[in-house]
């Protein structure tokens, strides 16, 4: 039970101690495991801080841009995010999706992980009652950067249908790509849903019509995509909807 893996890990982190004196990366995973117990038993302000104690050492040790410290940065969003300190958390979160972008590219795990949790933030925080619009302006460009991809799963009706890979989305049911404000959230609930629907899909500049109904069988994501690449996909949707 969680409260003997509480007290098996406070013991191991107090040996830990004694040995490294707070100066190892073991003591930086003591300190992650217990916040990683407090957050799965919903103890959220016991999990942010030892999420902060194990970035804040991490830090110490390797520096504020290391893998390590950037997973831990990643463990105290998560924790701030249950506490729905949104702004905190969007904080965090853009520093590691700029960093993670500018090192690794918009194809890195990381990358497109931060990019999703910092979406799911935005819209957690616009959702409250009480929000007043104050990152509207900057929700409005992380869209402007934002497309929303499928990754067909195999075995589904998806793939059955010929469907494999990655495709963009450009339409579905009355939403399209050329929309401003896409909320991705309420699009992905639609899409898991078992009703008659139709997507526009386009991979390598070719776009399908794919109607069907039940569950599709994709994982759906919103993907970072440089904005150029994005008016220059739109342009091309709007010349192949003309002929449609």
């Amino acid at each position: 039970n969680w409260e003997k893996a509480e007290e098996y890990m406070k013991l191991n982190l107090s040996v830990m101690q004694r040995i490294f004196a707070d100066g190892s990366l073991d003591v930086v995973v003591a300190y992650s495991n217990l916040s990683t117990l407090y957050r799965d038993t919903q103890q959220y302000e016991l999990a942010l801080e030892y999420a902060l104690k194990a970035m804040n050492l991490s830090d110490e040790l390797f520096g504020w841009n290391h893998m390590n410290t950037i997973v831990y940065r990643f463990g105290v969003s998560e924790c701030l995010s249950k506490l729905q300190q949104y702004d905190e958390a969007i904080s965090y979160l853009s520093s590691l999706f700029d960093y993670t972008l500018a090192e690794k590219g918009p194809a890195h795990n990381y990358t497109k992980r931060f990019f999703m949790e910092l979406h799911k933030a935005y819209n957690s925080v616009m959702s409250m009652e009480d929000y007043d619009g104050r990152h509207n302006k900057t929700y409005a460009e992380l869209v402007r950067n934002s497309i929303v991809l499928v990754q067909v799963v195999d075995n589904s009706l998806a793939s059955n249908m010929g469907l494999n890979g990655e495709y963009y989305v450009i339409e579905f049911e009355e939403w399209s790509l050329d929309q401003g404000e896409n909320n991705f959230f309420a699009f992905n609930a639609t899409a898991q849903s078992r009703k008659q629907k139709t997507y526009v899909l386009c991979r390598d500049g070719e776009f399908i019509i794919v109607p069907y109904e039940g569950v599709l069988g994709v994982r759906v994501e919103c993907r970072w995509i440089p904005e150029e690449e994005k008016r220059e996909l739109i342009k091309k949707y709007h010349k192949w909807n003309r002929r449609r």
